[in-house]
């Protein structure tokens, strides 16, 4: 403060706008012949750029200063090359234009010469541009002054500030606001913190870690040149817009629901690697009431939560989810619909593998198709219905006829092993109440294993998830595991319960 109020009393009142005037300008010459020095490069002399004119006698040089202080605004300026009548002073925009011009004729040799200058300088906000005046000394010395309006001092204002006395409980209880205020904010910092770590733990390193912790070492199996593997996707089941929750919130649910598919087929693409992907029906899940228009997206969002799959290696089988069938036989529309956007090949043959597909919903005898089977290969038969449990006219036709070694199914929402005579389909071993995780059999020609696999959405009201991976060796050898994923229900009560717990929780109002 000491010195802020010190530098004006030095330099005046408008100390600022002293920097904006030269105090001194070198080499105003106007007209002279040029000399032999001043074509050399310039130099600085006490921090001004001058010519060797300059440096050879400052007295002969011209020269014009300017002078700016409380009092007035001063330009000398030298003219000595140009008689009174050919200078000019006036003011334009509240400005000092000084213009100077003076032509000479000589008549004996006919030459002419003429020489001109025009010099502005700003006038300072103090100063008016009727009280400007201009004078002429004997020695070319041009003077222009500029007086300023004096500044008087504003009037003193006085007003009387009344005291009040604070009541000493007000100012505890606005002291004690205070410190509640800082400590809600702390506490609603901490809570943002731990909710964005869960946030992290659920949504990133729960899946990143999934893997690793739970899921099966596939290098140890037999991942030889001679070795299949099929990763099997068990009733996605594409949430619709027809049954689902109107508005924003069913676009939020679908939207949650398909990303927790995308996410997981991801990893468990790239962390199996597989020769086959197989699908097992209910693709979607309101296939069959779909119109065309809502099938064709339907489509498009399957093809892209799946998009890691080469559809020309992928084996899709319908559900009845996709075409119908569930309280009615399907209608044959629907069937063609989905047969026109999945492929509707029946018989596969895969190197040491063949794929027939079963169609339990319509009773379709398109399995027929398929030849004897091969000595040198298996037989793997695709239905979205499990085959053993349903003990019906349409499975004793089949598997006599087809006399398959794998089945793979799902429909059911379990993981299931069962073990069946291979001629007659009639069930030799039960399976388990438990969740099936891992099994391994060699292929015998007198049994049929039907391996049923989960579902990998968590909208079907399952606790468990999971995709199956099956490896077959050309050997007879097979080991089948399932790749559990984290329960999305459980990550989203998390979720909701750290944000209902948590919302309540804000900084309370201060009234001063």
């Amino acid at each position: 403060m000491a010195l802020r109020a010190l530098v004006p009393s030095i330099l005046g009142r408008d100390w600022w706008n002293t920097w904006d005037y030269p105090e001194r300008i070198m080499d105003q010459c106007f007209g002279m012949q040029l000399l032999d020095d001043d074509l050399l490069p310039p130099r600085v002399y006490r921090g001004y750029l001058i010519h060797p004119r300059t440096q050879t006698s400052i007295a002969n040089s011209g020269q014009s200063e300017v002078k700016n202080d409380d009092k007035q605004f001063q330009v000398a300026l030298n003219v000595k090359q140009f008689k009174p009548e050919e200078i000019e002073v006036k003011i334009v925009d509240n400005c000092i234009v000084v213009h100077g011009k003076h032509e000479e004729r000589n008549d004996e040799n006919g030459s002419f010469s003429a020489r001109e200058f025009t010099r502005r300088y700003m006038l300072p906000q103090a100063c008016e541009g009727d009280t400007v005046t201009s004078s002429l000394s004997p020695d070319g010395v041009l003077t222009i002054v500029a007086p300023k309006k004096a500044i008087e001092a504003p009037p003193k204002q006085e007003r009387q500030v009344p005291v009040s006395v604070e009541d000493s409980k007000t100012k505890e209880g606005e002291l004690e606001m205070i410190v509640l205020f800082k400590k809600s904010r702390c506490t609603v910092k901490f809570t943002f913190l731990i909710i964005l770590l869960v946030v992290i733990i659920v949504e990133w390193l729960e899946y990143s870690f999934t893997p690793l912790l739970f899921w099966p070492k596939l290098s140890h199996l037999f991942t030889s040149h001679n070795s299949i593997k099929l990763l099997i996707v068990g009733d996605p089941q594409l949430i619709g817009y027809r049954n689902s929750a109107p508005g924003l919130f069913g676009s939020i649910i679908r939207w949650d629901a398909d990303r927790y598919v995308r996410k997981t087929f991801a990893l468990a693409y790239n962390y199996v690697n597989p020769d086959i992907v197989v699908f097992l029906g209910d693709n979607l899940d309101e296939g069959e009431i779909a119109t065309e228009e809502e099938f064709i997206i339907y489509f498009k969002r399957f093809c892209d939560i799946f998009k890691e799959v080469d559809f020309n290696k992928a084996l899709i089988v319908p559900g009845d989810n996709d075409i119908g069938g569930e309280g009615a036989p399907p209608q044959p529309f629907f069937v063609k619909r989905f047969n026109r956007y999945f492929r509707d090949d029946v018989f596969i043959r895969y190197q040491f593998l063949e794929f027939i597909k079963i169609n339990y919903i319509t009773h379709s005898s398109s399995y027929r198709i398929a030849p004897n089977v091969s000595e040198s290969s298996f037989r793997v038969v695709l239905s979205h219905i499990p085959l053993t449990p349903k003990y019906s006219s349409f499975v004793n036709r089949v598997i006599p006829y087809v006399q398959p070694h794998i089945i793979l199914s799902a429909h059911d929402h379990k993981s299931l092993h069962i073990v069946a005579e291979r001629k007659t389909g009639i069930i030799i071993q039960t399976p388990s109440m438990a969740d099936l995780t891992s099994c391994s059999f060699n292929i015998s020609d007198s049994t049929i294993h039907e391996i049923i696999a989960p579902t990998c959405s968590y909208r079907m009201g399952t606790n468990k998830m999971g995709y199956g991976v099956l490896i077959i060796n050309k050997s007879g050898e097979v080991s089948y595991n399932v790749l559990w994923l984290p329960s999305r229900f459980r990550q989203l009560f998390i979720l909701l319960f750290l944000l209902a717990t948590c919302y309540p929780m804000s900084p309370p109002p201060i009234f001063m």
